[in-house]
């Protein structure tokens, strides 16, 4: 689970510091690079389902 963390602490940094522009018309700023924003948010959400899962599983583990 430290690991997952650890993880995802890497990945916020990369998608903080990745630039973004403003497109006309919009006033949410996009990434620079949306298929990289992609492929990190989808590690994130995967890392943090996992984190989910086992948080619940110890919680069930306690509970017995």
């Amino acid at each position: 689970m430290l690991q997952d963390t650890r993880r995802m602490v890497e990945l916020m940094l990369e998608m903080l510091a990745m630039e973004s522009v403003e497109r006309e018309g919009s006033d949410k700023p996009e990434p620079i690079d949306p298929e990289r924003a992609e492929v990190l948010a989808r590690e994130f959400a995967q890392l943090s389902k996992r984190i989910q899962q086992t948080l619940t599983a110890l919680e069930r583990k306690q509970r017995k």
